[in-house]
């Protein structure tokens, strides 16, 4: 049973090694990783554009505050894309495959189509 668990824990560990040298995994790893810094990037710019638009650039503390906004949200991008990086990741298209077919021609089933 022992030799057998090693030699199944092998076969994932190569099949883990094949899927993360994918390029495809990769390039939707990186979409991915920038769709998400984009979002967090956005949320600690709006908060600095909420801080300003309430409060003005002029307040004693303003420029210590925007330097804290700024290391947190930049801490928690170099978060995020250090867990990506534990993650195999596959973009899934939205899209759909559909053939035109014309009208009053017949399909590859047999059958007229009337669109």
């Amino acid at each position: 049973m022992g030799i057998e668990k090693k030699s199944s824990q092998s076969k994932q560990l190569k099949e883990r090694q094949l899927i993360e040298d994918d390029p495809y995994l990769d390039k939707s790893r990186e979409h991915l990783r920038f769709l998400l810094y984009n979002q967090l990037k956005s949320v600690f710019v709006g908060s600095l554009n909420a801080v300003e638009n309430k409060l003005g650039k002029n307040f004693p503390a303003y420029s210590q505050l925007r330097a804290e906004i700024l290391r947190i949200g930049n801490d928690k991008i170099r978060d995020m894309h250090e867990i990506l990086s534990e993650f195999n990741i596959e973009a899934i298209s939205n899209t759909s495959e559909f053939s035109h077919k014309e009208k009053g021609k017949e399909n590859t089933d047999g059958k007229i189509s009337n669109i």
